[in-house]
């Protein structure tokens, strides 16, 4: 279910602090989604239950990668999600809708800043969620989440690990009241 963030409480344990892109450490750089970080995140998200749908879960798959270059003079971090419904009260199992986002990232004295376009591929059903409803003047989704993230180096890849746990306060529509993510980002720095 796809759902923003209003609020995120962060914890992070860290032990590697490898040079990573633009001056930051490998860890810095891994949370940073402005950081030139090739990588490939390899997602479990499953709700636990619904609000106003009793005795319903949904779980799904999700692959996300990012890909940094140059056009010109202008940098760039192509974004690719795959999500795969696993189970879900609603939706058929399978593919779901792909997005593209194309971040063009630019650097200031102040610090990093992007823009771009996202192209949302409807490859999955036909049903979307939004996160604030106009007509009705009232949210749909309103969660608020934590998160706790491990760098580690197995072998020659560096990955970090992270857990999310999310609550939606909004509860006047079916939407998912308790989501737990668990992600293994494989990191790809360039030397």
């Amino acid at each position: 279910m796809k759902s923003a963030l209003l609020a995120l409480l962060l914890v992070s344990v860290v032990e590697a602090q490898e040079a990573g892109s633009d001056g930051q450490s490998l860890a810095q750089a891994a949370s940073d989604p402005t950081a030139s970080l090739m990588n490939v995140q390899l997602s479990d998200w499953y709700t636990a239950n619904y609000w106003n749908l009793p005795d319903e879960s949904a779980n799904q798959f999700v692959i996300r990668t990012a890909y940094p270059f140059a056009w010109g003079k202008t940098k760039h971090i192509m974004r690719l999600t795959v999500p795969f419904v696993t189970h879900h009260p609603a939706l058929s199992s399978g593919l779901s809708d792909i997005t593209l986002f194309d971040l063009m990232v630019f650097d200031k004295s102040w610090g990093r800043w992007g823009v771009g376009p996202v192209a949302l591929l409807p490859t999955g059903s036909s049903e979307m969620s939004v996160t604030y409803n106009w007509d009705t003047s009232e949210w749909s989704s309103l969660p608020l989440g934590a998160s706790i993230l491990k760098m580690t180096k197995p072998g020659s890849i560096p990955v970090q690990w992270s857990f999310q746990y999310e609550y939606n306060f909004a509860d006047d529509q079916v939407v998912a009241k308790n989501l737990f993510r668990f992600t293994a980002k494989l990191l790809f720095p360039t030397r």
